[in-house]
């Protein structure tokens, strides 16, 4: 409490000082203002009448007034202009430390929502309980909204879209195996038909919905490689640039999609429907094509090397160039047709 009453005492005692000093300030200024020009005119009084010197004198009182008001003007200038820079200054730094504060909460509020979504996505089906499809879904669908709000973000959205699909229907050794006993004719259980799940579909919808592509925004293909996408769709989709190599498709819809530059390098296409699509410089070489329909289709720079199952109907209502790569034995046809 002592301690209390002696900062206020000084703080009123610096008031008194204060006023005090002004006050005599003023006091001495007025007396000198008085002075120095019965000073100055002293050995003129002699020569000069009373009102002349009078006039004189107050006309030097006059001009230290102006002097002293022009430079107390300049000085309130002085300081007014610093007080302005000072309050721009913290008015920038406030700014930036409300921009700042606000750019953490909301890396914080992604974080969150992103470790929610790995959550969600993580919850299997157990035996005998109910089932978290849609929680899965809901997800993928949350994982969507952040990579369009978060740029630091999408790519590893998109990373753990491609390895969550690759881990529900990514082909081990063993299903290349049985995959290859089917192409040679042999029983096999695997490419049996069936329905392609939700949440997959649902992954590869937000995946081909995205404003990015590679080279377009994208540093690096989407790696969608030895998939079983039996029954997929991917009609109306973007995946311009992305990696299928060896991946299986039967009965899949990929029409009027956006497939500029994707690696098709060893697929299998069974009742592939490319319709109307974009495959501008696909690279297709190694590929099985089996019922795989090109109706136009825009195959220009595209490559189908060493390609089995390639046939003049296949290719007859597609739209190709000479810059489209297809095997010698189609060279005399190519002379032949034009493009529909």
């Amino acid at each position: 409490m002592s301690q209390v009453v002696s900062e206020s005492d000084l703080l009123m005692n610096k008031k008194i000082l204060y006023t005090i000093v002004i006050i005599v300030g003023f006091i001495v200024g007025a007396y000198l203002l008085w002075r120095l020009p019965e000073w100055y005119f002293a050995d003129w009084a002699a020569a000069l009448s009373p009102n002349e010197l009078l006039k004189l004198q107050n006309e030097l009182r006059a001009t230290i007034v102006q002097a002293f008001g022009g430079a107390a003007l300049l000085i309130g200038l002085f300081f007014t202009w610093r007080n302005i820079k000072a309050t721009e200054v913290n008015l920038r730094i406030a700014q930036e430390t409300t921009a700042r504060t606000l750019e953490l909460t909301k890396e914080g509020q992604i974080t969150e929502r992103f470790s929610r979504a790995i959550e969600q996505l993580g919850k299997s089906d157990l035996p005998g309980q109910s089932s978290n499809l849609a929680l899965r879904i809901g997800g993928i669908y949350s994982l969507e909204r952040i990579a369009n709000d978060s740029e630091r973000d999408y790519w590893s959205i998109m990373e753990v879209l491609t390895t969550y699909i690759r881990d529900r229907v990514g082909m081990r050794t063993a299903d290349r195996l049985e995959l290859r006993k089917k192409e040679l004719g042999r029983e096999s259980e695997f490419g049996k038909p069936r329905d392609f799940p939700l949440d997959l579909a649902a992954a590869l919808t937000v995946i081909g919905r995205r404003s990015r592509s590679y080279e377009k925004g994208e540093q690096y293909r989407l790696d969608l490689s030895y998939l079983d996408l039996q029954q997929a769709s991917l009609s109306n989709s973007h995946f311009e640039g992305a990696d299928f190599s060896e991946t299986y498709f039967e009965n899949v819809r990929l029409e009027n999609a956006h497939l500029e530059k994707t690696i098709f390098r060893g697929v299998t296409l069974r009742n592939a429907f490319f319709n109307r699509s974009h495959l501008q410089g696909a690279n297709f070489s190694g590929a099985k094509l089996d019922k795989t329909s090109f109706f136009l289709t825009h195959l220009e720079g595209a490559d189908f090397t060493g390609v089995l199952g390639l046939s003049e109907q296949v290719l007859e209502n597609a739209h190709i160039d000479g810059s489209t790569k297809l095997p010698p034995e189609f060279d005399a046809w190519r002379k032949t047709r034009s493009n529909p």
